[in-house]
């Protein structure tokens, strides 16, 4: 049975960021799309919720490969449905010509991890590493809510004030801020 979703969207999550597609219904009849992208920062993924919110999305779409999709999930999660997907399937529709041609007209560069490359998530394997240490064993939580709160925290903390060697030794934010002005400049 095809089930069809009236506002939906879909994630591709990278490391640095994530590309969001949003489809609607058109103010004629047909659907209408829009495309967006954001940063994995704790501000930009909450823009993000508020931008999905905004659009009455019911459901969002990403693969749920790596791990560069739970922080992006655990945002997302109490909000709206979240469909975690499966890669091969992903992958198939992903390299499609249809696809490829879509992307290249609205603008989008294709990034898809390299089957068995260990590098693809390296970094965010040191970053959730990192996380997992500091709060799961050093704290303990009663309930979920104070967990993602304490989460959230760390996130933040971690986004605005911890360098990174990944980052030229700058903080998330000050390197997305560094990156947005080589752009301009």
């Amino acid at each position: 049975m095809e089930v069809l979703v009236e506002r939906c969207a879909g994630l591709d999550v990278g490391k640095a960021d994530l590309k969001a597609c949003v489809r609607v219904p058109g103010p004629r009849g047909g659907r209408r799309q829009q495309v967006k992208t954001f940063a994995t920062t704790t501000g930009s993924l909450l823009r993000l919720r508020d931008w999905l919110v905004g659009q009455q999305v019911t459901v969002v779409g990403m693969e749920a490969t790596g791990v560069y999709w739970k922080p992006v999930y655990y945002m997302l999660e109490d909000t709206v449905e979240v469909q975690l997907l499966n890669a091969a399937h992903m992958h198939k529709e992903y390299t499609a010509g249809t696809t490829r041609a879509a992307c290249a007209r609205l603008g989008i560069t294709q990034s898809m991890g390299r089957p068995g490359s260990a590098l693809d998530n390296a970094v965010i394997e040191s970053w959730h590493s990192t996380l997992e240490f500091e709060l799961r064993s050093q704290e303990s939580f009663t309930t979920k809510a104070a967990a993602k709160a304490r989460a959230a925290a760390w996130i933040e903390d971690c986004n605005h004030h911890r360098r990174h060697s990944a980052l030229d030794m700058k903080s998330p934010v000050n390197y997305e801020q560094a990156m947005k002005t080589r752009k301009v400049a």
